[in-house]
């Protein structure tokens, strides 16, 4: 019984040791852009788009583990490969592309947080946002790296209160079962493929790419390991904590969509506010409903816009040629930490356009799916490349799931604009 015991401590004690970039990747992507996202899925739709959280898995894994494998192989981040492989103006329109999308959710995500906050206190959503971007800022800024990602670590568990709902409420696991094994698909509702784009851009998004590649290679830094190059268990260890932090994301989001489908579906046809959101929590935490979402989204907020800015930061840097790091201070990398400034500076600013939150956190997801196609071709093209990878170049199933998203993302982007064109 003491073997068993001490066997079962010691290979989850192996387990945590592989949890690194891909868990904290995996967590960013449930950021308050896409909780909203799954969450107006599921109140719109049921459990009908159910089938997206376990049939995007091995997708998700597909891209992230050829970012990240592109990566420990180069010993330097995605943007110096892309312009191994293709001419600085493509490269600068692949940056400036992310960028833009990064900003744009970096403000919905102030929006959300701004509005959470807002939920449970006095504090008015224009302070709330000026105090957590400048909060997020010196956070980014001035905290050491290895403290930073043992902070985003343990942020991700706020995300478990949807689980805990979805554990002890009375639910209709027959129907929840057969929508996420049988994807359903409404081809003449243009609402459907809106959504439908917001799901696959906030759950395969071009920053997740960009931060886990740059964080693999902060993570050979802060190891001391030779840069140029890799091993087969370096190899296999980014593969295993890439599957832990992507089957993570998917568990969240399977459990938002079927919490809220259970409870707002039929009642509330759509969500159109943070406090709609934190209804479908109160089984959970009665009348604290409202501070359980509100901490949620807070904290998955402070998770993701550093990621958002820092993947921005990290392309530009490598880009022109800059210092660059987390582990720097600030002094020693400026224009790295000038680019998380301003663009978490204009993040905060798109917050008084007067828009919708809800509205502006589902349209900052729409934005990383009309921008992540270009962006997954060029990936394909290094991960294939024997110049660049060597003997790690992708298998034949990599490059089948990898096209797989690649069509998926084009035709969804084709049949909403076609959909759109129709009244």
């Amino acid at each position: 019984m003491l073997n068993f015991i001490k066997e079962s401590c010691m290979r989850k004690l192996r387990i945590l040791k592989k949890i690194g970039p891909g868990f904290v990747t995996g967590a960013a992507d449930d950021d308050p852009s896409g909780l909203t996202t799954y969450a107006q899925l599921g109140a719109q739709y049921g459990f009908q788009i159910l089938w997206a959280s376990l049939w995007l898995i091995p997708l998700m894994i597909c891209v992230q583990e050829m970012a990240a494998r592109i990566a420990i192989i180069r010993g330097e981040g995605l943007t110096k490969s892309l312009l191994k492989k293709f001419p600085r103006p493509v490269v600068f329109i692949l940056v400036i592309s992310l960028l833009i999308a990064n900003i744009i959710n970096i403000g919905a995500d102030i929006a959300g947080m701004a509005e959470a906050v807002a939920l449970i206190s006095p504090i008015p959503c224009t302070v709330a946002a000026i105090v957590l971007t400048l909060g997020i800022v010196a956070l980014e800024i001035f905290l050491p790296y290895k403290k930073y990602v043992f902070i985003l670590q343990f942020l991700c568990l706020s995300l478990l209160s949807y689980v805990v709902v979805g554990c002890i409420v009375k639910l209709e696991w027959g129907k929840i079962l057969y929508h996420t094994i049988v994807p359903s698909i409404n081809f003449f509702d243009k609402e459907f493929w809106y959504l439908m784009l917001a799901t696959l851009g906030t759950t395969i998004s071009p920053y997740l790419i960009f931060w886990q590649s740059s964080q693999e290679v902060e993570e050979k830094k802060a190891r001391g390991l030779v840069l140029m190059g890799t091993t087969v268990e370096e190899v296999q260890n980014m593969r295993e904590d890439t599957r832990i932090g992507m089957f993570f994301s998917n568990l969240i989001m399977f459990f938002v969509i079927v919490v809220t489908a259970s409870f707002l579906f039929g009642k509330h046809t759509e969500i159109r506010s943070m406090a709609d959101a934190a209804s479908v929590l109160q089984p959970l935490a009665g009348s604290y409903a409202s501070w359980l979402f509100s901490l949620g989204v807070i904290g998955t907020g402070l998770l993701v816009i550093p990621v958002l800015a820092g993947s921005a930061a990290f392309a530009l840097a490598d880009f022109f040629d800059i210092p660059q790091g987390l582990d720097l201070m600030w002094w020693q990398a400026r224009g790295f930490y000038t680019i998380i400034f301003v663009s978490t500076l204009i993040g905060l600013i798109l917050n008084f356009i007067g828009v919708n939150v809800v509205d502006f956190l589902i349209f900052s997801s729409v934005i990383n799916g009309v921008t992540l196609p270009l962006l997954l071709f060029a990936l394909l093209m290094i991960a294939n490349d024997e110049e660049i990878v060597g003997v790690h170049k992708n298998s034949l199933r990599m490059n089948l799931l990898g096209w797989i998203t690649f069509g998926l993302f084009v035709g969804s982007i084709v049949i909403y604009l076609i959909s759109a064109s129709f009244p």
